[in-house]
């Protein structure tokens, strides 16, 4: 059958019309539309080959063509069906053929990983080599070939619980299943075709055991002792001011001479854990290592290798020797900034302040170190019993609880008798012996001034996170912004129902955050509550704070 001029031939397309079909010799292909099914055609073309395709407008009215199958594989029957399907989607607002575009582009988890995540975390991550290996050696070998939307959980919880049965521990198999998580993400965010569900959504992660080793009092003058005699005495001196900082080892190892600011008693990090710069803050103990240290001259770096003159890409040979003549052989170099948040932590230095000083970005890295060491919980343990043992010495020499409101109602009686007030009788044994007194009780002038250095305080903490007073203020719900001003000053305070979502605005623990603001707002309790030393309270800026929290430590290595 042929084809005259630009007319396009409307046939019934039937199996004989398909077999004996033919392109006229003048052309490459000619279309034949069903005159019973719109927009149906069978394309011939001159090499022979017949396929079946359909016709529709998109909704946009664009006319688009659908190709569904070669006709010597698909039957006449099974072609006119998923042509009434492409009619039947283009109808209700969907393009079959956009569809299918986007399913063909749809890249692979490798090409992802490879192509998009692994060069942007380059951008930004220091870490990012570590995202590379966890993915190149457990996810990729068996996720890799597979399409972004053929992964699926199953498949990621497959590949968790080979590692398992490999020995894998549970923070590297929770590794993998963050990293996917967060390489889907992104691909949602960039909206790759194949990424509209994340297939690690819902996947639990393992529990994790840290390991819970700090240095005791003991401990630590054992391990300073044995550094004070080592030989390597470069390799020495950068593990002590490990222990006086609780920096990590790389912000030690590549410290350079130009990064100390001796006025401000601080050391440089340019490039932190974190991809930002912050400041180590030294105290006494660190700032005498550091003027005890010779520089080399032309040397930029604070403890270069004596061989190489670069910083030591590890100090396991000078540590592995001084652990061992310690006798502490289970110890590993980051137990020592364990070690320097426990020091603080256990002496009552508040978790924002240990936050500042390990440079962590988020409270709740910080809260793996708050563990108490033993003798801190035998010490409370302790306070309890007395207690107890207290109320039932007190019992047996009187029965305090029986004669105290027989004496204090005596006492009224003979008040009023007499016209006039007068004290009644206090059992000394009921009061501790470090509780303020009605006279030791803030005056109204130094109240005032307690208000307004909590005001300093809140705005410090508001700058930390980078909040204005009326992005605060929309977050905790304070009615107009004026009234965060009005706290700064310290002309008010945290209402007691709003310190929850206080806190949580700030970043801080709830609890914590309540125990700071106790103590400028009503000392007497609070000291009932904790003592003297239970919480540091900030008096200036932040560096005072963290300067003087530093100290702790110092008086342990010492």
């Amino acid at each position: 059958m042929g084809v005259r001029g630009n007319i396009v031939p409307k046939v019934v397309l039937t199996v004989p019309f398909i077999r004996s079909a033919t392109c006229p010799l003048d052309r490459k292909k000619t279309d034949y539309f069903d005159r019973n099914f719109t927009g149906f055609l069978l394309e011939v073309r001159a090499s022979g080959r017949k396929t079946f395709h359909q016709r529709y407008s998109d909704e946009r009215g664009r006319e688009r063509q659908f190709k569904i199958g070669p006709a010597d594989v698909l039957s006449l029957e099974q072609a006119k069906r998923k042509a009434q399907a492409i009619r039947a989607e283009a109808f209700l607002g969907s393009d079959p053929q956009r569809k299918r575009q986007a399913i063909r582009v749809v890249p692979t988890l490798a090409q992802l990983i490879r192509d998009r995540y692994i060069p942007h975390i380059q951008g930004y991550r220091r870490s990012w080599r570590s995202d590379e290996i966890t993915l190149r050696l457990h996810a990729l070998p068996k996720l890799g070939s597979l399409y972004l939307d053929e992964v699926t959980a199953e498949h990621v919880v497959d590949v968790v619980r080979g590692m398992k049965l490999d020995g894998y521990s549970p923070s590297t198999t929770n590794r993998v299943i963050i990293v996917l998580r967060f390489a889907y993400n992104l691909a949602r965010r960039w909206k790759l075709p194949g990424a509209s569900e994340n297939p690690v959504t819902g996947i639990k992660l393992a529990e994790e055991h840290h390991r819970e080793r700090f240095l005791t009092e003991v401990e630590t003058k054992r391990l300073v002792d044995a550094l004070s005699v080592d030989t390597n005495r470069v390799a020495a001196n950068a593990i002590l001011l490990l222990l006086l900082t609780g920096a990590r080892r790389n912000e030690i190892g590549q410290a350079q001479w130009s990064y100390v600011d001796w006025r401000r008693r601080t050391l440089l990090v340019p490039l932190s854990k974190s991809g930002k710069p912050r400041r180590i803050t030294l105290n006494a103990g660190a700032v005498a290592l550091l003027q005890s240290v010779m520089p080399v001259p032309g040397n930029p770096f604070i403890f270069p290798c004596q061989r190489t003159g670069r910083p030591s890409p590890t100090l396991f040979s000078t540590w592995n020797r001084v652990r061992t003549r310690a006798g502490l052989p289970d110890l590993r170099l980051h137990d020592l900034r364990h070690s320097f948040a426990s020091f603080l932590i256990n002496r009552g230095v508040s978790l924002y302040v240990v936050q500042k000083l390990l440079g962590h970005t988020q409270i709740k890295t910080t809260q793996r170190y708050s563990h108490l060491a033993q003798e801190t919980l035998q010490s409370a343990a302790e306070a309890a019993g007395t207690l107890v043992d207290e109320a039932a010495t007190n019992r047996l020499n009187g029965s305090l609880l029986e004669s105290a409101p027989t004496q204090l109602g005596a006492a009224n009686e003979t008040a009023r008798g007499k016209g006039r007030s007068e004290p009644c009788p206090r059992s000394t044994a009921s009061k501790p012996a470090n509780s303020l007194t009605d006279t030791q009780r803030p005056s109204i002038p130094e109240m005032k001034k307690l208000r307004r250095e909590g005001g300093r305080l809140l705005r410090l903490l508001r700058e930390e996170r980078g909040l204005s007073q009326r992005e605060l203020c929309a977050m905790v719900g304070g009615g107009a912004y004026t009234f965060i001003s009005q706290l700064e000053t310290g002309r008010g305070r945290v209402p007691p129902d709003k310190l929850r979502v206080w806190a949580e605005a700030l970043g801080l623990p709830p609890a914590e955050f309540a125990k700071m603001m106790l103590a400028y707002y009503d000392p007497a309790s609070f000291e009932i509550l904790f003592g003297d030393d239970e919480v540091v309270i900030v008096h200036g800026d932040t560096n005072a704070l963290v300067a003087e929290a530093t100290k702790v430590s110092l008086r342990i290595v010492h």
